[in-house]
C-alpha cells in the first residue's frame, strides 16, 4: 500500500468571506480525500516525486458556496497531479 502525503502551504483566495473558510477547507479536504482514495492513484502518482510548486488551472464549481468551491479546488488540484485522471 502506498502512502500519499500532500501539504498544501498556502492557498491565496480572493473573495471567500472569512466566516466561510472551515467550510471551505474542510470541503477541500474531503474531496481531496475522497480523490486520492481511489484505487490506483498513490501507485499512480508515485513517480511525480516531490512538487515545489503547481498550478491547479482553471476551477469550475457547479454547486454553490464555500463547499461547492472547495471540492471543485480538491478536483482540480488532483487533476493537476495526474492530468489523465477523468474527475
Amino acid at each position: 500500500m502506498s502512502r500519499i502525503v500532500l501539504h498544501i502551504d498556502r492557498l491565496l483566495l480572493c473573495g471567500i468571506d472569512a466566516r466561510n473558510a472551515e467550510a471551505f477547507s474542510a470541503a477541500l479536504q474531503a474531496e481531496l480525500q475522497r480523490q486520492l482514495a481511489i484505487a490506483g492513484m498513490a501507485e499512480t502518482l508515485s513517480g511525480i516525486g516531490h512538487l515545489a510548486r503547481m498550478k491547479a488551472g482553471e476551477v469550475r464549481s457547479t454547486t454553490p458556496g464555500s463547499e461547492g468551491l472547495g471540492q471543485a479546488i480538491g478536483r482540480s488540484i488532483v487533476r493537476g497531479l495526474h492530468p489523465e485522471h477523468d474527475i
